[in-house]
């Protein structure tokens, strides 16, 4: 098992979709909404939400929070 941090600015829709042959990922968020797709499902996730995405599933990511300027 590998575990790593990934952070995912404000806006970006990376990477683009794709699907490992090998391995299984969970995704769990710790902060920001992260819109998770696999194989069309799709989900919202906010911070302590996860979504499991099984071998050979196409799925991708976008951070959906929206960033406010400063006043």
């Amino acid at each position: 098992m590998g575990v790593f941090e990934l952070n995912v600015p404000p806006g970006s829709h990376v990477p683009p979709p794709h699907s490992h042959t090998l391995k299984e990922e969970c995704v769990y968020v710790l902060e920001v909404i992260l819109r998770y797709s696999v194989d069309g499902v799709v989900r919202d996730l906010a911070p302590g939400e996860w979504m499991f995405t099984p071998r050979r599933s196409v799925h991708h990511f976008s951070n959906r929070t929206v960033t406010r300027p400063a006043h």
